[in-house]
C-alpha cells in the first residue's frame, strides 16, 4: 500500500497550439511596433544622405566650369544623372524599408548594378570624347605651341578632378591605395610638357583625366553602398534594442490568447541569456554610434547578414518559451486546482500553497488536511511543454487500504478528465523530487494571474497563493 500517486497530465494538443499562435501573434504586433517607430529614422538619415550627395555634385559643376566645354557638359551630364539616380534609390529604399522588411541584399545589389552601369556609360562616353580630341591631332596640323597649350590644359583639368577628390571624398578609407599610381602617371604628365614632349603629356593627362573620372564614381558608389549598409543595420540594431527593452515585461496571455494584467519578467525566466543578448545588442550599437569610421562594408555585411538576425531569432525564442513557461506555470495551479476541488468532496481543506522554492519555473504544491488530520499533498511537476506530472502523496492519520487510495486518486483524474485535460497511467511508489520541500508561509506572495482553464469560477479561489 502506497500513499504515493503520480500520473502525467496533459493540456489537448488544440489548446496548446491556440496558445502559440497566440502568443506568435502578440509577438509580431509589437515587431511591427518596433519597426513603426524607426520609420521616421530611416526617412531623416537618407534624406540627409541626398542632400549631403546632392551639394557635392553642385559643388563638382562648380569646378569643372573651368574645363573645356564639352568635357564638362559630359561630366555635368553624368552629375545630373547621378543625382537623378540617387534620388530614385534612396526613396525606393526608405519607401521599401518602411512597409515591409524586404530583402536588403538584393536592394545593395541593386545599388551595384545601378552605379555599374552608370560607371560603363561614362568610360564609353569619355572614350568617345577623347577619341574625338585625338582624331583632331591626327587631322589637323597644329604647331608645337598649341600641343603644349592642350596638354597643358588636360594637366589641370586632371589636378582639378584630383583636387577636388582629395577634398570630398575620404578616398582612403573607402577605397584605399588606388590614388598613388594616378599621382605618379600625373606627375610624369607634368615632367613630359617640361621636357617638351607635349603629345606624351597630352595623352598621359588624358588617360589621368579619365581614370580619375571613373574613380570619383567608384568612390560615389562605394560611399552609397556604405551609407545604406549602415544605415540598414543601425535601423536594425535599434529596433532589436527597442524589441529588448519592451519585452523585458510582456503580459500574460489567457486561453483566448488575450493579454491579461500580469506582466512577465523575461530576466526571470530566461535570466543569463536574456542579459547576454541584451549586453550583444548595445555593444553593436555603440560600436556603430563611436566607431562607425572603423567599419567596412564587409563589417556591416556581417552585422547585417549575421549577427543581427541570430540576436533576433534568440530574442524571440527567449520571449516565446519564456511566454509558453508561464503559460505552464499557470497550468499548474489550474491543475492543482481542480485537484483540490476533488478532494474537497473528500472532506479536505486546502492548508497551504505556493511553488516549490519559491520558484515559478518548478512544480507547485497545495497541501489539504481534513478533520481527522490526515493530509494530503499535491505536487505538479513540470514534464515537456504541455505535459505535466501529478503527484498525490497522502500522509492518512488512519490508515486507508490501496482500494480507498486509489479511488482518491481516480476521483481527481475524473475531475481532471472533465476539463478536457488528459490523464495518463496511475503509477505507484513514486518517489518526490529531493528538492519538493516546503515550509509554511514560505509560497510566493505575490497576486498570481487569471486561471488559463475554466475551472468553475463560481468556486472559491484557494490556490491563489495568498490563500491559507
Amino acid at each position: 500500500m502506497s500513499g504515493h500517486k503520480h500520473a502525467t497530465i496533459t493540456i489537448s494538443e488544440d489548446e496548446y497550439r491556440r496558445l502559440q499562435e497566440a502568443e506568435m501573434k502578440l509577438r509580431s504586433e509589437r515587431k511591427e511596433r518596433a519597426d513603426q517607430a524607426m520609420t521616421m529614422y530611416t526617412h531623416d538619415v537618407f534624406t540627409k544622405a541626398y542632400a549631403s550627395m546632392e551639394q557635392r555634385q553642385a559643388f563638382f559643376e562648380q569646378e569643372i566650369a573651368s574645363l573645356d566645354s564639352v568635357l564638362s557638359d559630359l561630366e555635368r551630364e553624368t552629375a545630373h544623372a547621378l543625382i537623378a539616380q540617387q534620388s530614385d534609390l534612396y526613396l525606393e529604399f526608405a519607401e521599401k524599408m518602411n512597409n515591409s522588411r524586404e530583402n536588403t541584399a538584393q536592394m545593395i545589389d541593386e545599388i551595384a548594378q545601378g552605379f555599374q552601369n552608370m560607371l560603363e556609360k561614362q568610360h564609353h562616353r569619355h572614350q568617345n570624347q577623347l577619341s574625338n580630341v585625338n582624331q583632331q591631332l591626327i587631322n589637323i596640323r597644329i604647331d608645337q605651341r598649341q600641343k603644349y597649350t592642350l596638354a597643358e590644359n588636360w594637366i589641370n583639368y586632371a589636378y582639378t578632378l584630383r583636387e577636388f577628390i582629395e577634398n570630398q571624398y575620404d578616398y582612403n578609407r573607402f577605397v584605399p591605395g588606388q590614388t598613388q599610381k594616378l599621382d605618379n602617371e600625373l606627375t610624369q604628365a607634368r615632367e613630359n610638357l617640361g621636357q617638351g614632349m607635349s603629345e606624351a603629356a597630352f595623352i598621359g593627362a588624358q588617360q589621368v583625366y579619365t581614370s580619375l573620372s571613373v574613380f570619383r564614381l567608384e568612390i560615389e558608389k562605394v560611399m552609397s553602398e556604405w551609407q545604406v549598409l549602415f544605415h540598414t543595420t543601425y535601423r536594425n540594431a535599434r529596433r532589436l534594442d527597442i524589441m529588448a527593452k519592451e519585452n523585458r515585461e510582456v503580459p500574460a496571455i489567457d486561453t483566448d490568447g488575450n493579454e491579461i494584467p500580469f506582466q512577465i519578467k523575461i530576466i526571470d525566466w530566461a535570466g543569463q541569456e536574456y542579459l547576454l543578448i541584451t549586453q550583444q545588442i548595445n555593444d553593436i550599437l555603440n560600436k556603430l554610434r563611436n566607431d562607425a569610421h572603423q567599419l567596412s562594408i564587409q563589417d556591416l555585411r556581417n552585422y547585417l547578414y549575421e549577427v543581427l538576425p541570430k540576436l533576433e531569432k534568440d530574442l524571440d525564442n527567449i520571449i516565446y518559451q519564456s511566454r509558453l513557461e508561464v503559460i505552464n506555470s499557470q497550468i499548474r495551479i489550474n491543475i492543482a486546482d481542480l485537484a483540490l476541488q476533488a478532494l474537497e468532496k473528500q472532506g479536505f481543506v486546502l492548508d497551504q500553497c505556493g511553488y516549490i522554492n519559491n520558484d515559478r519555473r518548478k512544480s507547485f504544491f497545495a497541501s489539504v488536511r481534513n478533520i481527522e488530520g490526515s493530509e494530503v499533498v499535491i505536487y505538479v511537476d513540470p514534464a515537456r511543454e504541455n505535459v505535466n506530472n501529478i503527484v498525490i502523496d497522502s500522509k492518512d492519520r488512519i490508515p486507508r487500504t490501496e482500494h480507498e487510495l486509489r479511488k482518491r486518486f481516480q476521483d481527481i483524474a475524473q475531475t481532471l478528465l472533465q476539463y478536457g485535460l488528459q490523464v495518463g497511467a496511475m503509477q505507484v511508489d513514486y518517489m518526490p523530487e529531493t528538492d519538493r520541500v516546503f515550509k509554511p508561509n514560505s509560497y510566493i506572495k505575490e497576486t498570481q494571474p487569471p486561471r488559463l482553464l475554466d475551472t468553475n469560477d463560481d468556486r472559491k479561489n484557494q490556490t491563489t497563493p495568498e490563500t491559507k
